[in-house]
């Protein structure tokens, strides 16, 4: 009996991991905005804070930051001391916070302020309309910082959806993305494997 179950222990795995990928895919299919996910990640130092430190050591000083998803702020903590910060994110987490919904139209009104630098750390991937959602902040700033975990050959969509990712562009289909929305690409960062950021500026003419 003991080897009978030994030898079923790795069928069962795989079909539970199986199952619960199909349901969090299912859920991110589901839900346009994953609310309790977000509001999560704005209490608590995300586990990928790393990314932030790498950005914020590329901003010089003396510089407006707008992030857009701004989460926990931790990027905050990280710029240098007379950086100017603005977090937007669909949690407000702090007074200062301008509230939005990406995927719901729901855009910071900023009045025509125009920022040096606007971030976007771990936000495109959960976007369902990344080129609606460019050519909306593209008037935001000057310099972007733009993170994507890009889809590489053999990757499963369903895993990427199970991760709450709603978008699956490889990196041509990426640039072809920021082309469009009249942003051109200076620098690409590899951060991890899959993972990369993006430093774009705006072109002065939109294309």
């Amino acid at each position: 009996m003991l080897s009978v179950a030994r030898a079923l222990a790795g069928p069962v795995r795989r079909v539970s991991r199986r199952s619960r990928v199909l349901a969090a895919a299912a859920r991110t299919t589901m839900r346009r905005t994953d609310f309790s996910r977000w509001q999560r990640n704005a209490s608590e130092t995300p586990s990928w804070d790393e990314r932030n430190v790498r950005i914020a050591a590329l901003i010089p000083d003396n510089c407006s930051v707008l992030d857009l998803g701004a989460g926990a702020q931790t990027i905050r903590r990280y710029l240098k001391p007379n950086c100017r910060y603005q977090p937007c994110d669909l949690v407000k987490s702090s007074p200062d916070v301008l509230v939005c919904d990406f995927n719901r139209g729901r855009f910071p009104q900023l009045n025509g302020e125009r920022f040096d630098y606007v971030i976007c750390s771990g936000v495109l991937e959960y976007i369902r309309k990344p080129q609606d959602f460019l050519n909306r902040i593209r008037d935001y700033g000057t310099n972007f910082f733009i993170t994507y975990n890009v889809r590489r050959d053999g990757d499963s969509i369903l895993d990427r959806l199970a991760a709450g990712w709603v978008n699956h562009m490889i990196l041509t289909e990426l640039e072809e993305l920021f082309y469009k929305s009249g942003l051109r690409c200076k620098t690409i960062f590899r951060y991890r494997i899959h993972e990369i950021i993006v430093h774009l500026e705006r072109l002065v003419k939109n294309i």
